[in-house]
């Protein structure tokens, strides 16, 4: 049986093959710097064909000819304790909204509430009654975010935030509000933080009914084994692009020609995980290396391996992949949060799984949990926020984001509109 390290909820057994950011795994203290005095850098979003702005201009970009496949504008963030309050507006013609906030690279980031123009709770800060310690510490000290009807994640550095991350909630033109609390430590107890926190939203239009939906992804090679040239004709990768397509079209998701390059960075073949958590450390550095790219893309890594050591014992080896997010932070410039890095060598006892466990981490970066989280120590099941998801076998076994790998890969439609929420799913 081979693992997914858990996103939410940890757990640590035997082989792992990994996926979602480290997110409420433990109780890992990150301590940001105490100055204060970090910047972020002055433009926080790619895909504009203009010069980048400098600090303080206009953040609203619309690509040329009227052809912008969102819009984006960065928010009045109003200071308020160790945190901002922000408030955005959302009218007929959008479909969703991505939340996008940065503070120093070691501090934590999370929606602490998040509420709609009816006064409708996505995000409460008010936890379940009936929770155990244990339950508190897994969830890194925010179990009430973790429990709202649109879940909320703690993220290193870079937040993003889908809204609607599920489509039993309610998401309708009108004014929401929402609280971004930043915090030097996570864990029992989270440390709360006075540190600059800078806040975009891009607004994805709705697109005509019918109107077919894609999404372009580019895949950045660093392993001896493959490459931009050979892949292309290499049995095991064409397989795995073969899947890749029949997983998203199910969601009516067309994936477009896919993109290579070469990273040429040898020190990346094998990636380095952060102790005791297998998320930051080579990773962050990693995805921190994308380029802008010409179009907006969902950014994808082979490497060759992964290593990680938890309790004295290197589980690297059976890390198959990890997305940066849920969601990731795209569209952000080079981010630690804002990648997909999948290990070549995991495959080559079972090349048929390479393609399913592409789509379960791209999956994860378009916004999708797994179906359910298996707590430590109780081994209690969390499960998902969308309905429809199957939480009894053998339906929860054949689906695509099942925490066990296997052969599998359903979605439900409820899964399925949460994928094409994401402002990377475009029309054509």
């Amino acid at each position: 049986m081979t693992w997914r390290v858990q996103v939410l909820l940890g757990v640590v057994a035997g082989a792992v093959a990994a996926c979602g950011p480290a997110g409420p795994i433990d109780d890992d203290a990150g301590v940001a710097d105490p100055d204060g005095g970090f910047e972020p850098e002055p433009v926080l979003l790619v895909y504009e064909n203009d010069p980048a702005p400098a600090a303080g201009d206009d953040l609203l970009f619309e690509w040329p000819d009227d052809t912008a496949p969102w819009r984006v504008v960065e928010l009045d963030a109003v200071r308020s304790g160790d945190g901002v309050d922000i408030a955005l507006t959302v009218d007929d013609d959008t479909e969703s909204v991505l939340l996008l906030a940065q503070t120093t690279p070691n501090a934590f980031l999370i929606p602490v509430t998040v509420t709609g123009p009816g006064g409708e709770v996505y995000v409460t800060d008010t936890p379940p009654d009936d929770l155990l310690d244990a339950d508190v510490t897994a969830a890194r000290g925010f179990p009430a975010q973790l429990f709202s009807p649109a879940r909320a994640l703690v993220q290193r550095g870079t937040l993003s935030y889908l809204l609607p991350n599920t489509p039993d909630v309610l998401f309708a033109p009108g004014t929401y509000r929402a609280r971004i609390g930043v915090f030097q430590a996570v864990g029992a107890e989270p440390v709360p933080a006075s540190l600059p926190i800078r806040v975009a939203a891009v607004f994805k239009p709705k697109l005509a009914p019918g109107t077919p939906r894609t999404l372009h992804l580019t895949v950045t090679f660093q392993t001896p084994l493959l490459d931009a040239q050979s892949a292309p004709t290499d049995p095991m990768w064409a397989a795995a692009e073969q899947r890749v397509r029949e997983v998203f079209g199910q969601a009516g998701i067309v994936v477009d020609d896919l993109v290579y390059q070469d990273l040429n960075m040898p020190a990346f073949d094998t990636v380095t995980l952060a102790d005791e958590t297998c998320d930051g450390a080579d990773l962050s550095a990693l995805f921190a290396t994308t380029p802008a790219p010409a179009r907006p893309t969902a950014q994808l890594f082979i490497v060759e391996a992964f290593s990680c050591t938890i309790g004295g014992f290197d589980v690297g080896p059976g890390i198959a992949g990890i997305s940066g997010g849920i969601p990731a932070a795209w569209p952000l410039a080079a981010n630690a949060n804002g990648g997909v890095a999948v290990a070549r060598s995991f495959f080559d006892d079972q090349p048929g799984q390479l393609g399913n466990i592409i789509a379960h981490e791209v999956s994860h970066a378009l916004g999708l949990f797994h179906t359910q989280e298996r707590s430590r120590p109780t081994q209690t099941d969390v499960f998902d926020i969308v309905s429809d998801t199957p939480e009894e076998e053998p339906a929860v076994l054949q689906n695509l984001m099942y925490f066990i790998s296997n052969d599998f890969t359903d979605l439900t439609d409820g899964q399925a509109a949460v994928l094409r929420a994401h402002p990377l799913i475009q029309g054509p």
